[in-house]
Order: C-alpha cells, then structure tokens, then sequence
C-alpha cells in the first residue's frame, strides 16, 4: 500500500516531534507544499520552524542550518513511508 500525501498530513505533528528531538530543538515544526504550476511537475517544498534563538546563532544563516539538519530531515521523512518525495526536486523554507 502506498503512502500518500494524506497520510503525511495526518502524521505532521509526529514528523515534527520527532524532528525537534533529533535536532536538538533547532527545528520545531515543518509542514509542505507541493507546486505544480510553476513548472508543470511536482516541487515540494518543506517549509521549517525555527525558533528565532536558533536563527540567532546562525547568524540568519539558514542554509547552514538545513546543510546541517537535511539527512535527518530525510531520515525522519522517509521513516513515515514517505521516500519517494525525495526523489523529486525538493526546496526548503524556514519561516
């Protein structure tokens, strides 16, 4: 049976969970949108919580941060049966 984008949904607050625990707290939430009509194909962007703290000793450097934390992010993602989004372009967002 395939995982499907609801089943994600459902499951947000536990990935997120998990996700504030395996990085010490730097990321505390992540939700997703998938685009389809700026290109025509599937772009999902995951959109990631940071407390402003966190920011802070970065520097506002966020792209170190999501260096830092994509394996997990994958790892965690992909524990939930979800896979086969990183197979296809990914963006990321902190708000």
């Amino acid at each position: 049976m395939a995982v499907t984008l609801d089943d994600i949904v459902k499951n947000r607050k536990k990935i997120a969970k998990i996700l504030h625990t395996s990085t010490g707290g730097e990321i505390n939430d992540i939700d997703f949108i998938i685009d389809y009509v700026s290109t025509g194909r599937p772009i999902l962007t995951f959109l990631i919580g940071v407390p402003a703290k966190v920011k802070k000793q970065y520097g506002g450097d966020m792209d170190e941060l999501i260096n830092r934390h994509e394996e997990t992010i994958r790892q965690v993602v992909s524990s939930f049966g979800f896979y086969p989004a990183f197979t296809r372009t990914i963006k990321y967002s902190v708000l």
